[in-house]
């Protein structure tokens, strides 16, 4: 929904928009002195963090007609480059944001595309490794590895499929040592010698180059001369008996924990051996237990959480036969010993809904951390909930982006809805990384039709009351997988149209109204290009994001979402509101955004406390973390910026600003909402808040009607 578009981006694309993304059929240049730069986090390096420039440098002597930035995962084909905006200005610069969920942890390349006055093309690259976070971005490995069938000389791996949607290929280690690459399920290992113990292991890569962490290494010997061999040990995934960990939600542990494996041949087992480390740490560092009790045919370990670091551990146990052979399960689990503050749930309900719209986004990758919908959600102080994202399928149909999760969090939105029966929950459709297909889904009158039926079915199916279409974006494209089409401006309205009819249609048959709602981007550029004075007949409401006004893809520090312009310094919240009424959208249709996250920086001055100043490092930060950290005490000054009505934080002796929204610039947005009679607000995004101290700020200005 909000993922890193600017203003100032949006209108590149729009200037982009004319030149193609395609290479020229022109000719290559030879002994090219062309490169691209990157400020990586070490001088020479190839690491990169946060928000990097990327610039490329045309060959001596040339001159540039155009350049095209281009960036994939190092395993990705060619054909998945994902263009960003071309510049036909020096110097040819581009700022990459890196980060989940867009750009994870892993091996990247970039690619620029230098086309030069005299018709020549330049494409030169760069292979760069993003390292945002402390634990490593890694696939799960494939489980029940096992020997399908041995000889004296020879072993036939095989195992089930790892569940990574990311996968690449897996990689075969013997003794330790990498011998072969597949993207097969099995894999054969010749020339080994009679009667001779190997230890075996079959990680899964992904497209970024990552490698699993858990461990599934297997003993196996070969035949002996007389061609006998016994079964591999076998024994249980680990499991984990303790007392809940002290954060509410985090699934973790805390005190002491009984660790245990099972198996059912307990009669072939010599011993089972049970280690730990930290997630993050090298294999080198695993922990031996010193001595396994046994139960039948039971194997534990009592362990003693409060002697581990908080976060993430790998515990593995390792199965032995008589013979030497061998079998390892590993399990993930999290210490906890350390409360976060947060009390639970932090909020009482309100005596009734707000009277006028407030709507809050839930991203699905939320309830993977701490968030729990039935426990957190506090739907008391909202009217709608827009569910983050589904995508469009390449069959131009609405599909989940998270089966598992999505599915599991639908059941919890139907159960919420029993609690609060005036919510009214739509899944979102696309975002920054999901808008792919959304130029295709509305190109023909076919393709609109097999959409439209498509969300039909899909909020009748999992209980939804309406859908909203996050389009990134429309003519001038915008997140992975979209790209410039004028014809979006045509073809926009006429997808609402055909969904508006269809909703209409199945809402005669259930006896109920479907809502149908967008959010689009806080420029006059995007209701242009929507035709939104036009196209809002076929909404119940528009939202617009007014935020991300400035960001970590920027190269000064500054304000997120600033509510005014302080007189003409920064485009602001309020420019962005008259561009929607200006384009005829009426005041009662316009829902306003505003952020429950900031921006936080590592400036390179202490001018003006860090604002609008160059910064070397940068990333997100949530209100929650804000809170939950105590960063007002500890070294943190907030500021109040009286132009633009919004805050900010300033930590002087580490040089770094926080860009962000409190209870009392949410507050007074919710003001400007009654002033200007707008029709609600929006927020981006829930799970963000403290015991939903900013919700409560917008609910007590929004309750009574305007």
């Amino acid at each position: 929904m909000k993922k890193t578009f600017t203003l100032i981006t949006l209108l590149i694309f729009l200037i982009g928009s004319i030149f193609t993304i395609a290479t020229p059929l022109s000719k290559s240049l030879a002994n090219s002195t062309a490169r691209i730069e990157v400020t990586t986090t070490e001088e020479g390096g190839n690491t990169v963090q946060g928000s990097p420039s990327v610039t490329a440098i045309p060959a001596d002597g040339k001159t540039v007609n155009q350049v095209t930035f281009y960036a994939k995962a190092i395993n990705e084909p060619d054909s998945l480059y994902y263009p960003y905006a071309p510049d036909s200005s020096a110097p040819y610069t581009w700022t990459w944001p890196t980060g989940d969920p867009w750009v994870p942890d892993g091996k990247y390349m970039l690619k620029m595309v230098l086309e030069y006055s005299t018709g020549e093309v330049d494409t030169v690259t760069r292979e760069i490794f993003v390292d945002n976070y402390s634990e490593p971005n890694a696939p799960a490995s494939p489980n029940n590895l096992t020997v399908s069938s041995r000889s004296k000389s020879s072993v036939t791996l095989s195992w089930n499929p790892s569940v990574s949607d990311k996968l690449y290929n897996y990689v075969i280690y013997q003794n330790g040592t990498v011998i072969a690459e597949t993207t097969s399920t099995s894999y054969t290992i010749d020339q080994l010698s009679v009667g001779s113990l190997y230890q075996f292991r079959v990680k899964a890569k992904d497209i970024y180059n990552n490698e699993s962490v858990d461990d599934n290494t297997i003993g196996v010997l070969t035949a002996a001369k007389n061609g006998k061999v016994n079964s591999l040990p076998s024994i249980s995934p680990i499991e984990a008996i303790g007392s809940s960990g002290a954060t509410p939600g985090e699934n973790g542990y805390s005190g002491t924990v009984q660790l245990s494996v099972t198996s059912a041949d307990k009669e072939s087992l010599n011993r089972v051996d049970f280690y730990v480390k930290t997630y993050e740490s090298p294999e080198s560092e695993y922990w031996k237990f010193p001595s396994t009790n046994q139960s039948g045919g039971t194997y534990s370990v009592n362990w003693d959480t409060t002697s581990a670091p908080e976060g993430k551990v790998i515990i593995k146990a390792v199965a032995y036969d008589s013979a030497g052979q061998s079998k390892t399960v590993t399990n993930v689990l999290l210490v906890d010993n350390v409360g976060d503050g947060q009390t639970s749930p932090g909020w009482e309900p309100a005596d009734t809904p707000p009277a006028n719209r407030i709507v809050g986004y839930l991203a699905g990758w939320a309830t993977y951390g701490d968030y729990e919908i039935m426990r957190d959600l506090d739907a008391s102080r909202l009217t709608h909930l827009n569910y983050a994202f589904a995508v469009i399928g390449d069959d131009l149909r609405i599909a989940l982006s998270d089966p598992a999760k999505d599915l599991e969090n639908f059941a919890e939105l139907t159960q919420l809805k029993v609690h609060y029966p005036h919510l009214k929950t739509l899944i979102a459709v696309g975002g920054w990384g999901g808008s792919a297909n959304f130029s295709e889904a509305a190109a023909t009158h076919e393709s609109r039709e097999i959409f439209a039926d498509s969300v039909v079915d899909f909020i009748v199916e999992h209980g939804f009351d309406g859908v909203d279409l996050d389009w990134e974006y429309p003519v001038t494209g915008g997140g992975p997988g979209t790209y410039p089409n004028p014809a979006d401006r045509d073809n926009y309205p006429l997808l609402l149209e055909t969904l508006r009819q269809k909703l209409d249609a199945q809402g005669q048959i259930d006896g109920k109204h479907y809502l149908l709602t967008i959010a689009g981007g806080a420029t006059a550029g995007f209701a242009e290009n929507t035709q939104l004075g036009y196209s809002q007949q076929y909404l119940d409401y528009v939202q617009i994001m007014t935020y991300d006004i400035h960001g970590t893809w920027e190269t000064r520090a500054d304000y997120n979402a600033p509510l005014f312009d302080d007189n003409g310094a920064t485009y602001s919240v309020e420019i962005g509101v008259q561009a929607y009424l200006d384009a005829g959208v009426p005041a009662d249709k316009l829902v306003m955004g505003v952020p429950f996250y900031g921006y936080r920086y590592n400036v390179t001055s202490t001018e003006n406390n860090g604002l609008r100043q160059p910064f070397e490092g940068s990333g997100s930060i949530t209100y929650k973390r804000i809170i939950q950290d105590g960063l007002l005490n500890n070294g943190y000054v907030r500021y109040w910026d009286e132009g633009t009505q919004v805050p900010y934080l300033f930590h002087a002796a580490e040089s770094i600003f926080i860009s962000y929204d409190d209870e009392e610039s949410i507050a007074r947005k919710a003001q400007f909402i009654r002033e200007r009679q707008l029709g609600g607000a929006m927020i981006w995004e829930i799970s963000q808040d403290y015991g939903n101290a900013l919700l409560d700020s917008l609910y007590q200005v929004l309750k009574d009607p305007i």
